[in-house]
């Protein structure tokens, strides 16, 4: 079997490794043409065009095919799944006027080994470790060319940057572009406009540690004397870029977009002019058609773009109308680049998502706000969801809920339109729906009790009470459903380090009496009605309240800020409880905060409140506060 060799970032042994004994580099990094015959790459007629395949690898193959359609001398293959090494490798494709190909960690995507066999390259460079390459898809490529592919490496991205830069610009390089490599979103605009300067990508990391070394490595092994930092402080910080610069004589230029698609935009202004031979489009939420066109786009001295998937952002759109280009291209299918940017729609600048108000009970009416669309829409569409899926006929701003939305997740989809604007969807959250018997019905674990809805009938009793297995102060029961979560609580939270008592379960119309009664007695009526529920109003007295404390700390108020009740509050949702009377939720519950309190919803309703953000039944449920009897 071939061994593959390995590329150091020693310039000398790189070439060594290559290239032909006379192979050698002429000032600025640019190969001889004694050392490749690089072969010219291909822009299509004026107009729009699409390169795009059934996912990441085969558009890249696409691009290839259309780039190079008489083959190639040179190909990289870089990773389709991990973004540094792959954002790295584009300058060097276009320095070498060689498509860029992705591949799987541990195989040979078929679109992959077809481009490859088709372009009959005479070197094949593999970009990044074992780690991102496995030796099985090296192997793959020498049987499918007949070549032992050359692996460009380091111990880590900032390192296998380093070595790329030196292989690729064993001269040096008058400028060098920057970005972080703990995320894409800015080398996604950096490494385009690598390849068009002809110049190194080269990465850093968060913090000035010794991770910086290998770009400070680059730096210093060129000649450059404009470092292009891309991004805010937040993605190259201060401290990351003076310690880059250190010593090294270049002049920083910065481009602090506020986001990918302003950064997109203030390097097409800044290094791009108008006549280009054509604009690549390429997501700007995912790296993979922007790595592989970014390529092609450096070869043919042409400029690449970031757009959402269905519409083009203001900054970035004003910038190719001045580039007025005679070729777009956009890179991926139409669920990754629609023709909404070829066509150049743009996004609106603000499409905020929809809410939902009005009961959540079968029979109530659910009304959608549009909320502030900027620029303002000049029509807005509804489609009400249930679970998801399109409701037939539920168009209008409301809708009544019926019978099948029971026991359903239902939202609300709106569509904003306005001239030379892209169509935009946005979804609201979901609500739950319940029957309305089910709110009113005290067996009910949706049940909603409280000062102005009380039990019914008021002196209720719940069937099949049940002693949980768990300390029990009082030896209350609590209905089986309630006991059977409680001790599964219990235990996972014994398995954290803390030992649960129930100190209150179910109490009768009459211990209810007796208990409200007290408070009178010692606190007076205005006190009791703050504390404690009047007979009938008593969520106790379903069956499905607990008063629940931790042995070894405090009982009251202060038990909400112990270890075992700020774990209580995280977890109770995954066992069916929510936490029934918050802190500030008096003006809707009508009771002090009880964190020690908390009352069986059953999981789905827990849990959905929990990702809600929705503290109160009367909340969740859309039913009027109830702040007093």
């Amino acid at each position: 079997m071939m061994r593959v060799p390995v590329l150091a970032t020693s310039a000398a042994l790189v070439l060594s490794l290559l290239l032909p004994a006379a192979a050698a580099a002429s000032p600025g990094g640019t190969l001889r043409s004694d050392v490749s015959r690089a072969a010219e790459a291909h822009l299509p007629d004026a107009g729009t065009h699409r390169y795009g395949g059934v996912d990441r690898y085969e558009t890249a193959a696409r691009i290839s095919s259309a780039t190079y359609p008489s083959g190639a001398d040179t190909v990289i293959i870089a990773s389709g799944n991990d973004f540094p090494d792959a954002l790295a490798a584009a300058p060097l494709a276009s320095t070498l006027s060689a498509p860029l190909l992705l591949t799987q960690r541990d195989a040979l995507p078929a679109a992959t080994a077809s481009e490859l066999s088709r372009l009959m390259p005479d070197r094949v460079i593999v970009i990044g470790g074992t780690g991102v390459i496995a030796k099985r898809v090296v192997d793959a490529i020498t049987a499918r060319t007949g070549i032992a592919p050359a692996r460009l490496s380091g111990s880590d991205r900032y390192a296998t940057a380093q070595a790329i830069a030196a292989y690729g610009w064993p001269g040096g390089s008058a400028e060098l572009v920057v970005a972080t490599g703990s995320g894409y979103a800015d080398a996604l605009s950096a490494s385009p406009v690598a390849s068009a300067l002809a110049a190194p990508l080269v990465l850093v990391p968060p913090t000035a540690g010794a991770a910086l070394t290998p770009a400070r490595t680059t730096l210093q092994n060129s000649s450059a004397s404009v470092v292009h930092i891309v991004g805010g402080e937040g993605a190259v910080s201060t401290a990351v870029q003076r310690a880059l610069l250190d010593g090294s004589g270049a002049v920083a230029t910065r481009y602090p977009g506020a986001d990918r698609f302003e950064t997109s935009a203030l390097l097409l202004a800044q290094h791009f002019s108008a006549g280009v031979p054509a604009v690549f489009w390429a997501n700007g939420l995912n790296f993979p058609d922007a790595v592989a066109g970014s390529a092609a786009a450096g070869s043919t001295g042409s400029a690449v773009a970031l757009a959402r998937p269905h519409c083009v952002p203001t900054s970035v759109l004003d910038q190719t109308h001045r580039l007025t280009p005679p070729r777009q291209i956009a890179l991926g299918g139409a669920a990754v680049v629609s023709d909404n940017v070829l066509n150049g729609l743009r996004c609106f600048d603000r499409a905020p998502s929809p809410t939902i108000s009005g009961g959540t009970t079968v029979g109530s009416t659910l009304t959608a706000t549009p909320g502030t669309w900027a620029p303002a829409a000049t029509t807005i569409g509804y489609q009400w969801l249930r679970n998801g899926s399109a409701i037939s006929g539920a168009t209008r701003v409301a809708y009544s809920l019926v019978a099948a939305d029971a026991n359903t997740q239902i939202s609300v989809r709106t569509t904003a339109q306005r001239s030379g604007y892209a169509p935009t969807d946005t979804v609201s959250a979901s609500r739950r729906v319940v029957a309305a018997a089910d709110l009113n019905n005290p067996h009910s674990a949706q049940v909603v009790v409280n000062k102005k809805r009380p039990l019914n009938p008021r002196t209720h009793v719940p069937t099949g009470l049940y002693k949980p297995k768990i300390p029990n102060v009082n030896g209350q029961p609590v209905k089986w459903e309630t006991g059977q979560q409680l001790e599964k609580m219990s235990a996972a939270a014994k398995g954290a380090g803390y030992s649960l008592y129930l100190l209150s379960g179910y109490r009768s119309y009459s211990l209810q009496q007796t208990v409200y009664t007290g408070y009178v007695n010692r606190n007076g009526r205005a006190y009791a009605d703050k504390y404690s529920a009047r007979p009938g109003h008593s969520e106790h007295q379903t069956g499905m309240a607990v008063d629940i404390y931790a042995s070894g700390y405090c009982e009251g108020e202060c038990f909400g800020g112990t270890a075992p009740g700020r774990w209580l509050r995280a977890n109770a949702h995954k066992y069916g409880f929510i936490l029934r009377y918050d802190q500030g939720m008096q003006h809707i519950t009508g009771y002090a905060y009880e964190p020690w309190h908390f009352r069986y919803v059953g999981i789905p309703v827990a849990t959905d409140m929990r990702t809600k953000g929705i503290k109160t039944l009367e909340q969740y449920y859309g039913l009027p506060a109830a702040p007093d009897y």
